[in-house]
């Protein structure tokens, strides 16, 4: 069974004029560091995620492009059918299949 919650900090009790940044600091006074700096070391990381997402992303599809597998794809939509909504989900498809994109 989780330990019950602890009861909340007097900032945060309801009144006439509720300050939602005092309440909020409140809260992260009770925070212990350690969780602290880890919930922040978290948060920080994903910014790196992001970036190497978008990174990653990009070479991907510069490399579709330039080797032309693109257009090869493209091509070969167009070769199993004529109508133009099977070819945008057919290389869409493909396309999104790459990891990364």
């Amino acid at each position: 069974m989780p330990p019950a919650a602890p009861p909340p900090p007097a900032a945060a009790a309801p009144a006439e004029s509720f300050d939602p940044a005092a309440a909020t600091k409140a809260y992260l006074d009770t925070v212990p560091a350690a969780k602290r700096a880890k919930s922040d070391a978290y948060f920080e990381g994903t910014y790196w995620l992001l970036l190497w997402n978008f990174l990653l992303s990009s070479a991907i599809s510069l490399l579709l492009l330039q080797m032309r597998w693109s257009a090869r794809l493209r091509d070969w939509a167009a070769g199993k059918n004529r109508g133009r909504s099977f070819r945008l989900s057919s290389t869409g498809s493909a396309t999104s299949v790459s990891p990364g994109c």
